[in-house]
C-alpha cells in the first residue's frame, strides 16, 4: 500500500499544480505541471496495479485514465492545438480529482479494517 499512496500523492499534487496554473493562465507553469500529472498517471499509479483490492485497482485504473488524457489535452492546448480542449482538460482533470479521492477513501478504509484492535475495547 505503501507505492500506491506515494502514487496517489504524486498524481493529486500534478493535478492540483495543473488546475492551479491554468486558473491563472501561467503556461510556464502549466506545461510542467502537465508533465508530471502525464508521468504520475502512466508511470507512477501503472507501477502499482493491480492493487490488493479489485475496486482499489478499478478507481486507480479510472483516475489514471482521466489524468493522462488531460495531460494529453493540456500539452495539446499549450503546442497551439487547433482543436479547443480547455473545457475537457478541466473536466477529466475533475473526474481524475473525484476517483482519487474515491481510491483514497478505500485505501483509508482498507488500512482501519486490518489495524489491530484495541486490547482494551476488545475486553469490554
Amino acid at each position: 500500500m505503501v507505492h500506491v499512496k506515494a502514487g496517489v500523492e504524486n498524481l493529486e499534487k500534478s493535478l492540483y499544480e495543473s488546475q492551479f496554473a491554468l486558473r491563472r493562465f501561467d503556461a510556464a507553469a502549466l506545461g510542467p505541471a502537465c508533465q508530471r500529472m502525464h508521468d504520475a498517471a502512466a508511470v507512477d499509479i501503472a507501477a502499482t496495479l493491480p492493487a490488493p483490492d479489485r475496486e482499489l485497482t478499478a478507481e486507480l485504473t479510472a483516475a489514471a485514465d482521466d489524468a493522462h488524457d488531460a495531460a494529453h489535452m493540456c500539452l495539446a492546448v499549450l503546442e497551439n492545438s487547433p482543436n479547443n480542449v480547455v473545457g475537457e482538460f478541466a473536466s477529466s482533470v475533475e473526474q481524475a480529482e473525484k476517483q482519487l479521492r474515491v481510491a483514497t477513501s478505500r485505501v483509508e478504509r482498507i488500512l482501519t479494517d486490518r489495524a489491530p484492535r484495541d486490547a482494551y475495547a476488545e475486553k469490554q
